[in-house]
């Protein structure tokens, strides 16, 4: 969402590729913010709302050693490396008055989470993980800079909890979360006060979670499946990822 919460700014491959584009909420065609031949992906805003932070990630079959952090002034400009690293699954930055930016690595058995500064660069290393499979967390920073929500996703039978990190040197905190199999996604709300989270169960749903940990299911989309919620700056609105799929099966007799 732009600062004023009237636009969504997201990613599709509408064209082949995946772009980034913005469209307000009564627009009906979205324009593009970043184009171009090669995959870019999860945009977001920095701390002040005026540069969009994105990932820009090799053409299917390419080699590289790093991918690059960009970011580009929101209305408009030439694009700017912010840094290079092995291989980024996910970055985001708290909100004014805060200034916190935060990125992860999932590589070499271990999440490990660095601060970095849209126009300085990266930071330090903040927390790490070690696991055999970081690909398969989720992960949030609050708008106010204070807390890291990690949830990691269904993975066997194990009772899904979120930790919750205090980015001021305070003590950890586990939410356990009851009702559900597992969480796909995890974003905060706009106040900072709550969380919203898709479950993994046979039934997925929307869920809004306190920091206590009791999770109330507020939609269920029935046969579509809903992924990623994220709150307008002002908590009026949620953007949230719905997707369905659907196929036909043929059978041919062999000649």
């Amino acid at each position: 969402w732009t600062s004023d919460s009237k636009e969504v700014i997201f990613m599709s491959d509408r064209n082949g590729t995946f772009n980034i584009y913005k469209q307000s909420v009564d627009q009906t065609v979205p324009d593009v913010l970043v184009g171009g031949n090669n995959p870019v992906a999860q945009p977001r805003l920095s701390p002040d709302g005026t540069q969009l932070l994105y990932l820009v990630y090799p053409n299917w079959g390419e080699t590289v050693s790093s991918v690059p952090l960009m970011r580009v002034p929101l209305a408009g400009g030439t694009p700017q490396l912010i840094l290079k690293e092995h291989w980024i699954s996910n970055h985001q930055c708290s909100r004014a008055p805060s200034s916190l930016c935060i990125y992860s690595v999932a590589a070499d058995g271990a999440l490990t989470f660095f601060s970095f500064d849209p126009f300085q660069g990266r930071g330090s290393q903040v927390y790490q993980i070690k696991d055999d499979l970081p690909q398969v967390y989720n992960w949030s920073l609050s708008p106010d800079g204070t807390t890291l929500a990690i949830a990691k996703g269904k993975w066997g039978e194990e009772q899904p909890r979120i930790h919750l990190v205090p980015m001021n040197g305070g003590v950890d905190r586990w939410l356990t979360i009851s009702g559900t199999q597992g969480l796909a996604t995890l974003d905060w709300a706009a106040d900072s006060k709550g969380l919203w989270a898709s479950s993994a169960s046979d039934e997925n749903a929307l869920l809004h979670i306190d920091l206590q940990g009791h999770a109330v299911p507020v939609w269920r989309p029935g046969k579509m499946c809903v992924g990623w919620a994220i709150p307008s700056r002002d908590g009026r609105y949620l953007a949230v990822l719905v997707s369905s799929g659907s196929a036909n099966v043929w059978m041919v007799e062999r000649p």
